[in-house]
């Protein structure tokens, strides 16, 4: 098995982590280098499909959030904690003289300093400028120049003789303006520790790409479009028909045709990703023009599995009205509709604190998984019926009935009013509260 790997980093930190890579021939690398850090996100944009990102240190990691989460490919880096900066200290102690003041950039600036309380060592003279701090906001709270400044400022100061640095871009800098320095190094048994977990995350990615996954396709309608001739869906419309097979082919599954409204297609959890672009759309609804179709999707470890959950996809499909696809995974949760507001949400819980609440309310599970999300998605901030009720995809007045069974049960309360429009009736907003059994 061929993992294929994408590995972002500088070119002073990437040698290291491939030639580390040589010892696990299942890695496949394809280096992606950076001259400073705030071009790795662009480079991850633009970087090919891979299995898993490497990153050669938390800070194109975390700078490159917002591109790997678009890729919604696994991604690690190698760690860096207080050996890196105990090793950059021995490294001196034995190597430079007189280095008893310094400035430091470091990720964690608590972890430079509990590194001298535990072994003991209260001569130095430290300046310390923290990393992950600048990391909150993605790439617009860092900046490589702020960390050139910060050691050049001390520099000229007189009030370090050495620049520790832990961004190979910073080091740079320093080493062209004359200004001693040292790049704290990644260490060998990190990099092989991160290396393996590349290896074990591609592993089991493959093994859950390979997933059996079956798809029902109902035409929606059906009746009315044959006005009741009796022919099937080939003869019916038979250019559609050729593309459904068409369609098949090109993600690598199987369609079988079962009835006259009605197929089934085999495939893996690969090719459903790459079809659904990663779980979001349905492509192939748009393209059958003048036809709706209801489609559902299954995942199981076993056939028999994939097709009882197939089953219930597509019959969510049909609920909201057709012309929609719905996925039901193999722990039984639901994302669907897709091509319209997906949301998701759970058809079955073994959940004991769900059970409860499901118990005192009468609000169903499918109900209570939606609206558990809607809560989540909105921060639980206070909401109004009819903000719930379009997400919930049901009437108002279906869904005021589903709020007073909250409140009645102490799951809600009304905290104040809205009224978004000068004439009507002021809406309620509620706060939803299931502290008390979850």
């Amino acid at each position: 098995m061929i993992i294929r790997v994408g590995a972002f980093g500088s070119q002073k930190s990437l040698p290291k982590v491939l030639e580390a890579a040589r010892k696990i021939p299942e890695l496949l690398i394809t280096p992606h280098t950076y001259k400073m850090p705030e071009e790795c996100p662009f480079l991850v944009k633009e970087a090919g499909n891979y299995d898993v990102l490497l990153f050669t240190g938390p800070i194109p990691y975390f700078l490159s959030a917002k591109e790997i989460k678009k890729k919604n490919t696994p991604a690690v880096y190698v760690k860096w904690d207080d050996y890196n900066f105990a090793l950059s200290l021995l490294n001196l102690k034995f190597n430079r003289d007189c280095c008893d003041r310094m400035s430091v950039d470091i990720p964690e600036e608590q972890s430079a300093y509990r590194m001298l309380r535990e072994t003991g060592i209260n001569s130095l003279q430290l300046y310390v400028k923290e990393i992950n701090n600048t990391l909150q906001d993605g790439n617009e709270g860092f900046n490589t120049e702020a960390f050139v400044d910060f050691h050049v400022k001390l520099w000229n100061e007189a009030k370090v003789d050495i620049c520790i640095t832990s961004i190979a871009a910073v080091e740079l800098r320093l080493n062209q303006m004359g200004i001693a320095c040292f790049r704290m190094p990644a260490l060998d048994k990190t990099i092989m520790e991160t290396l393996e977990k590349v290896l074990s995350i591609g592993e089991l990615n493959f093994n859950k790409n390979m997933q059996i996954t079956i798809g029902y396709i109902e035409v929606d309608d059906y009746e009315k479009l044959s006005e009741n001739s009796g022919s099937g869906f080939d003869k019916l419309m038979p250019h559609h028909y050729q593309k459904l097979l068409e369609w098949g082919e090109k993600i690598n599954g199987v369609v079988q045709y079962l009835d006259r409204d009605s197929f089934m297609i085999y495939m893996t959890r690969l090719s459903l990703d790459y079809v659904t672009n990663n779980f979001k759309e349905l492509p192939i609804i748009a393209d059958l023009k003048n036809v709706s179709l209801s489609i559902g999707f299954g995942l199981g470890m076993t056939a028999k599995e994939a097709e009882e959950s197939a089953k219930i996809a597509v019959s969510y499909a049909k609920e909201a009205g057709g012309n929609c696809g719905f996925i039901v995974l193999s722990d039984e949760k639901v994302i669907g509709p897709l091509n319209k507001n997906i949301k998701k949400f759970e058809y079955k819980t073994e959940n004991i604190n769900y059970m409860l609440i499901t118990q005192k309310t009468g609000i169903g599970i499918v109900n209570l998984s939606k609206m558990m999300e809607f809560l989540k998605l909105n921060k639980f901030t206070p909401f109004s019926s009819k903000k719930l009720a379009d997400y919930l995809q049901v009437s108002q007045r279906s869904c005021e009935r589903i709020i007073k069974k909250l409140v009645d049960s102490n799951y809600a309360h009304i905290v104040g009013y809205e009224q978004p429009y000068k004439t009507g009736r002021p809406r309620a907003l509620y706060v939803a509260n299931f502290n008390q059994d979850l």
